[in-house]
């Protein structure tokens, strides 16, 4: 999460937690007609820009009155078994308006597929028996939250998951993948870091322009479209007995090489040859426990996979299991991870990439306009090197990174990992830049120009330019940023770095452009300040 909040920012943040948040997770099942049935919810509030407290919430699991067919049931792990003898929706619908219905609130949801439930089944309750109708209120949707909260590794207008948005808020992803609550309370954490981060970077000042830029409509017209991120998925073409195979997660540790392990390890290498959009779930639950232990044989298959979209495939389950569900307790520790990098680079650098013109031939993160894990490994693997065995960015870590007696780090990583090291920076300025320690942030920045690495990451190259153009040298500026461009990948940092380009350039351009004539008629002329003739200035 952000650091502490200053003065001003504490001010700005309380504005934007004048309302108290709803966050809404549910899951379901689609009938063959095409309508969605709730199986589970969860509401948690966030009072005061704090989650409240567990019993303030709720979670339900009931019937959603139609059958749950296999694929939908290896994503959140409901069978019809499991819900045989619970109530329907009509018995939980009274106590979920009235919980929904607090005067001011607003609801969150992560993509608005969760109001689009919710509506539904409250319609068909008030057409079935004139029952309680939804609440009305607005919805904020934190897929175009995070988009709009100025965060440097996010492109608006791209698929966020609700992991990558843990991710970018930085906080634990969900225990389960697909569980209502747990997702809930992802999601509420996520929300908190992510409005802490529009306050510290003073991106919105007020809730109002918040929730006009991120707005997910309201609860009776939800903005969006009404299938699910991920459920897209759910009509494709995967052999049922591959779909069984995912209904039994891997939650216990287990020894390397048993049986288990192995049985585990042959589901992964079917789900890449398919190019199953399951198996990153499927890391993503095993990861806790056994990341360690599956992490190297699974890359192994990997020289294996000659068709496009199986490496991608592979490569998203190695990306969950590196990250795990908790960001400060990484599967490998730093040491160990740079050791396993450098021949699983190689075996990465060699694997054939996806065609994300052709689903067919796309991982499933390249299906989600996500971007392809192919690409994006490296950030787990740098994340976990620069934060070290606490997982936390704070001015010890930066003391250990740049000012270490032994100034280890800079000399190793300078010739083996240079990748590393430019990220490491990258992260140590973006840190205090967020801290409003400019001048430690510029530090880093000029300390990756000096040692040469600003030309590796795009974070760090934007950050690079940026200093070269308030230096005078706007030139080498756009210079290194079209020697890095030129190698552009689905990482969202150079679709930043590229839109940087072009603002900065025309920010530069406006500034050398002749000024306006004298003005020989002033009753004439519009009044001045209501014309700014270098408005990229």
């Amino acid at each position: 999460m952000t650091g502490p909040l200053s003065d001003a920012g504490l001010v700005i943040y309380e504005e934007l937690t004048t309302r108290t948040f709803l966050v809404v997770d549910v899951e379901f099942t689609t009938d063959d007609e095409g309508e969605h049935h709730l199986i589970s919810i969860a509401i948690v509030p966030v009072v005061g820009g704090q989650r409240a407290r567990a019993s303030s919430g709720l979670y339900f699991v009931m019937n959603p009155g139609v059958p749950i067919d296999e694929a939908t049931a290896a994503v959140h792990r409901f069978r019809d078994a499991d819900v045989a003898g619970k109530h329907g929706f009509d018995h939980f619908a009274p106590v979920i308006a009235e919980r929904l219905r607090e005067e001011g609130a607003v609801m969150v949801c992560h993509t608005t597929i969760d109001a689009h439930v919710l509506l539904e089944e409250f319609d068909r309750l008030g057409a079935r028996d004139g029952g309680a109708g939804l609440p009305l209120m607005p919805v904020l949707d934190t897929q175009r939250l995070v988009a709009a909260a100025g965060y440097p590794d996010v492109t608006k207008g791209s698929y966020i998951s609700l992991d990558r948005l843990c991710d970018v808020a930085r906080v634990a992803r969900p225990k389960r993948a697909h569980d209502a609550r747990e997702d809930a309370r992802a999601s509420a954490n996520a929300l908190i870091a992510i409005l802490r981060h529009v306050a510290t970077q003073r991106v919105f000042w007020s809730l109002d322009g918040l929730l006009e830029e991120a707005s997910g409509g309201t609860t009776l017209e939800p903005r969006g479209p009404s299938h699910l991120r991920t459920r897209r998925f759910l009509r494709s073409a995967l052999p049922p007995e591959h779909i069984a195979r995912h209904l039994q997660p891997l939650l216990e540790p287990v020894a390397g090489g048993s049986e288990a392990a192995e049985r585990w390890l042959d589901t992964a290498a079917e789900c890449a040859q398919l190019r199953c959009p399951y198996l990153r779930d499927e890391a993503r639950v095993a990861a806790s426990a056994n990341g360690a232990v599956l992490l190297r044989p699974l890359m192994d298959d990997l020289p294996h996979l000659g068709e496009p979209g199986q490496a991608g495939t592979l490569l998203g389950a190695v990306r969950e299991l590196l990250v795990g569900s908790d960001p400060t307790r990484p599967t490998l520790p730093a040491a160990r991870a740079l050791r396993w990098w450098k021949p699983a680079w190689a075996a990465i650098a060699k694997s054939t990439p996806c065609d994300r013109s052709d689903a067919d031939t796309s991982c499933p993160s390249c299906q989600e306009g996500a971007p392809c894990p192919r690409d994006v490994v490296f950030l787990a693997l740098a994340e976990i090197v620069t934060l070290g065995g606490r997982g936390v960015m704070d001015n010890g870590r930066v003391r250990d990174l740049l000012f270490s007696s032994k100034s280890s780090y800079l000399n190793l990583w300078r010739t083996s990992h240079p990748d590393v090291l430019g990220y490491a920076l990258w992260r140590v300025a973006r840190f205090q830049f967020g801290a409003e320690h400019d001048e430690a942030a510029f530090m880093a920045v000029d300390l990756g120009i000096s040692l040469g690495v600003h030309r590796i990451d795009p974070r760090l190259v934007e950050l690079a330019c940026e200093r070269l153009v308030g230096n005078g040298d706007p030139d080498e500026a756009f210079r290194v940023a079209a020697v890095v461009l030129a190698q552009r990948t689905t990482d969202p940092a150079y679709a930043d770095l590229d839109e940087w380009v072009m603002f900065t350039q025309n920010a530069l351009y406006a500034q050398q452009a002749k000024p306006r004539k004298a003005i020989t008629h002033p009753r004439r002329a519009r009044p001045d300040g209501h014309v700014n003739p270098r408005q990229y200035s």
